[in-house]
């Protein structure tokens, strides 16, 4: 389709739309300025719940259109089909469990799509937005990131899935890597970084302070991921190498007279030092290392009820020595 003013928010979906409907809502809860679409990508679900769900959803709102898969095919491939599909010039991808704040002291200013829009509007050289947020559900907290940068990204992600881009310029890299079933969104965002610098662009990334998204914690802890292990996180780096090769030669000009391994090697270690991304918790001052999500998803049940306090950033500090547990959790899960 051709491109015009707008913005195309993409949810796929597969088995699992009891969230749905919350997910819709919250967009509609917006009073958006802007044309807008809604393009749920069924990833070929079996489940006849989600399916009833999704044709309901679907029927109460005519800018939602249901763009079906055969079969499953990944999440990477369903946000592929609402890249093709989309119809308007910037894009908001949404997971099916999470949702955009709707308190109106929040957004008394403007919610997240149309502040993002805005500031994609009026500086060429911002290659995506993203924001802070709360978590919501099982946990009640902050969701707040570390500050940008272009060099740590290449070892660890620092945009969130929901980040907003333009469409066009999505689709000239690719689109999303359909080969990774897990942090495809990592990939998309370090291959838009490197497609800039290869054409002499700027690639800044804006970050909106305000809490304009609600990120789900389930109580079962079933979207989140358990055990992508050491092995595992060499993988989505050597991918991301692999698509986006000028950018690591950029910040490791080295890179190449140490030999694939050996870089992996020096990355993994960096990682390692600097894993932190997200404070989790009402006021605590400590950050929330990714590491501890293993833990975190498979104690959840004991947590609920809980105020998190960052006891498990706070567990890694007094045991520095303490080797990184097989239960690391750095990412959602991507259950498309």
């Amino acid at each position: 389709m051709s491109d015009k003013f707008g913005v195309s928010i993409i949810i796929p979906c597969y088995n699992d739309a009891r969230y749905l409907r919350e997910a819709v809502e919250s967009v509609y809860a917006q009073s958006l300025s802007m044309p807008f679409e809604i393009l749920i990508v069924d990833d070929g679900s079996t489940d006849e719940d989600s399916l009833r769900i999704i044709d309901a959803v679907a029927a109460e709102h005519p800018e939602i259109t249901v763009h079906h898969h055969d079969h499953n095919s990944g999440v990477a491939s369903a946000r592929n089909t609402g890249l093709r599909a989309a119809q308007y010039d910037y894009i908001f991808p949404l997971d099916v469990d999470n949702k955009l704040a709707t308190d109106p002291e929040v957004i008394l200013h403007g919610g997240y799509i149309d502040k993002s829009v805005k500031l994609l509007m009026a500086d060429p050289d911002i290659a995506m937005v993203h924001c802070s947020g709360k978590a919501f559900d099982a946990v009640d907290g902050a969701w707040l990131k570390n500050a940008y940068d272009e060099r740590i990204i290449l070892f660890i992600n620092m945009i969130d899935t929901h980040a907003m881009y333009r469409r066009e310029e999505a689709l000239s890299i690719g689109g999303y890597d359909e080969q990774l079933r897990y942090a495809n969104d990592w990939n998309f965002a370090v291959a838009m970084i490197n497609s800039r610098y290869k054409a002499g662009r700027a690639a800044n990334i804006s970050t909106i302070a305000d809490p304009l998204f609600l990120y789900r914690i389930r109580s079962d802890g079933s979207n989140l991921t358990k055990s992508p292990d050491y092995t595992s996180q060499r993988d989505l780096i050597r991918a991301n190498i692999a698509r986006s090769p000028e950018l690591y030669a950029k910040h490791f000009p080295k890179m190449s007279e140490m030999g694939i391994e050996v870089f992996l090697d020096t990355l993994m270690a960096e990682r390692k030092g600097n894993d932190r991304r997200f404070l989790i918790t009402e006021g605590a001052k400590m950050a929330f290392k990714p590491a501890s999500w293993g833990r975190l998803s498979s104690s959840i049940g004991r947590i609920v009820g809980r105020r998190l306090t960052g006891i498990f950033a706070q567990a890694q500090e007094e045991n520095p020595d303490e080797p990184e547990p097989n239960l690391d959790v750095h990412e959602r899960c991507d259950r498309s």
